[in-house]
């Protein structure tokens, strides 16, 4: 062991970063680090970075981080102003993974969700459109010495699709929330209440699952509910989306459903909903799902939703399968929820005492140890 590390540094590092730097300065491992042009962090606790570098390759895009061909000018950058083999570990966070670093996935491969779409020709367009990335991501990755996945769902995934050795990666949860919840109270739900209110964060309406709340808020609407259904969609691109207008009107739903668009307060949005729907065609894990539990939120995400980590089906929340009977699924869980009312309390307190330890002090702890467990003290 080389007591050396080098982290590759991306904005999603804000939540853990200082914890993991104090970490390593805790058990003597020096830490260099990377940064790119225009993406210094002036709040890092600089007294625990020994050597600072600057990449020139300007990263622009989430496309752009994907990149083969970039990812590779990146790694011969950074070969060129250190020896790779120096490090322990090199850390990268995000889209941006490299062939040799340490890297840590909150995201489903480019195959994974082209097997999502359900239209068989459209599938094959998209894999013959994209065969040269599809084989290049099989053997890109191979050779990282570990890797970080947020959801078993995300590890199945790197297995299958990135040919990475299962004993290489380990997973860990990320933190369902950065909000505030001080000061947060539990409400007494009102069994005589006649409104249930159903919030989805659809930002991508169709691939994150709003045509299937729809479809299975015309099953609940057939079905004669005794409370009325308001559905809460957040989905800024709502104005310019026509068929989905048109969509609303041939099925008689404008009533029934309010858009949204970003919010500068989910714990506004939140507190007024009765439950939480996270029906994503892919998801890694799903951190408004998260978030919703922290705030004692009921919720509901179907079966590929890498969130189905942490929920148990009727104990503190619900999971609906993603297959032919999607909608009628979803409907099926939705009811359950509203007739069985008189439980509600309970699930949502199981909800909250669920999350309320996956913070990104634990992330960093977790990921720190899964590198150098001989120095996990709880463990020896």
């Amino acid at each position: 062991m080389k007591n050396k590390i080098a982290i590759v540094y991306s904005g999603l590092m804000n939540f853990y970063l200082n914890k993991f730097l104090q970490l390593c300065d805790k058990y003597n491992i020096v830490v260099d680090m990377f940064f790119f042009k225009g993406k210094e962090n002036n709040n890092l606790e600089s007294k625990y970075i020994n050597k600072t570098f600057f990449l020139k390759t300007f990263l622009k895009s989430k496309s752009n981080r994907k990149d083969i061909n970039i990812k590779k000018i990146i790694e011969k950058e950074i070969k060129n102003l250190v020896d790779i083999n120096a490090y322990d570990f090199i850390i990268v966070d995000g889209p941006l993974g490299l062939s040799f670093t340490c890297n840590i996935f909150h995201y489903n491969s480019l195959n994974y969700r082209i097997k999502t779409e359900t239209n068989y020709l459209y599938q094959k367009i998209l894999q013959i459109g994209h065969f040269k990335n599809l084989m290049a991501d099989k053997s890109y990755y191979k050779n990282c010495p570990k890797v970080v996945a947020v959801s078993n769902e995300i590890r199945k995934d790197l297995i299958n699709n990135y040919n990475i050795s299962p004993d290489k990666i380990f997973v860990i949860h990320p933190a369902c929330s950065n909000l505030d919840i001080e000061g947060k109270t539990k409400r007494t739900e009102d069994s005589k209440k006649t409104k249930f209110i159903i919030g989805s964060v659809t930002c991508g309406f169709s691939t994150k699952g709003g045509y299937t709340v729809l479809g299975a808020l015309r099953k609940l609407l057939k079905r004669r509910l005794t409370k009325d259904i308001e559905i809460r969609f957040i989905n800024p691109k709502f104005d310019k989306q026509i068929l989905l207008k048109i969509y609303l009107k041939l099925f008689k739903l404008e009533k029934y459903v309010k858009f949204y668009t970003y919010q500068n307060d989910m714990k506004k949005f939140y507190s007024e909903l009765d439950c939480l729907v996270c029906a994503s065609k892919y998801e890694a894990f799903g951190r408004v799902a998260g978030e919703a539990m922290l705030f004692y939120i009921p919720v509901i995400v179907a079966s590929n939703v890498g969130a189905c980590d942490i929920i148990k089906d009727g104990e503190n929340g619900f999971i609906f399968k993603r297959d032919k009977n999607i909608y009628s699924n979803l409907a099926d869980k939705l009811e359950e929820l509203i007739v069985k009312y008189d439980y509600y309390d309970y699930i949502k307190q199981k909800a909250h005492d669920t999350v309320i330890n996956i913070t990104w002090e634990n992330f960093s702890k977790k990921l720190f140890f899964g590198l150098y467990p001989s120095l996990d003290d709880e463990k020896s």
